[in-house]
């Protein structure tokens, strides 16, 4: 029996065994044919980066925190943790849960408003804040935004 064991760049830890000419590694990659004839591994992966942050007024005195979060990998994502840190207010967290490959998800809450001013602050959303899951690209999951917060709604 032949065993070699090869080691992947972009995830050094893990390893594929071949036996017999068939490969086995778990998320069952495909070898492909590399350039110098070495099989190449494809390990489909999530990538999850946040794409969009927005705050919405409500007539309540509370704000509506919105954001988005895509899936840009070759895998499903399931589980993790969001965090949503707003300058000088506070921070917060919130399970991600499955988000299916390039898919784009939505998630918001309600936060009593920010005294004014300043009407904008800076706001920082990580997907995967706890770096559960594990993906093709881990230094994408988080993106910062001047939001403006408006406490004056006028009425109907």
């Amino acid at each position: 029996m032949h065993r070699t064991t090869l080691r992947l760049g972009f995830l050094a830890a893990m390893m594929a065994v071949v036996v017999g000419g068939a490969a086995f590694l778990a998320g069952a990659p495909k070898a492909q044919a590399c350039t110098n004839g070495i099989p190449c591994y494809v390990v489909a992966l999530p990538d999850l980066r946040v794409t969009n942050i927005d705050a919405d007024p409500l007539s309540n005195g509370e704000t509506r925190i919105e954001f988005w979060v895509k899936n840009e990998g070759t895998a499903n994502s399931s589980g993790g943790m969001y965090r949503v840190d707003i300058a000088g207010v506070g921070v917060w967290w919130g399970v991600l849960g499955s988000v299916t490959k390039g898919a784009t998800k939505y998630y918001s809450f309600d936060i009593t408003s920010p005294p004014t001013p300043p009407n904008s602050r800076l706001v920082q959303v990580c997907a995967d804040a706890t770096s559960k899951v594990t993906e093709l690209n881990e230094a994408n999951n988080c993106l910062q935004k001047d939001v403006v917060f408006n406490q004056d709604i006028l009425p109907a």
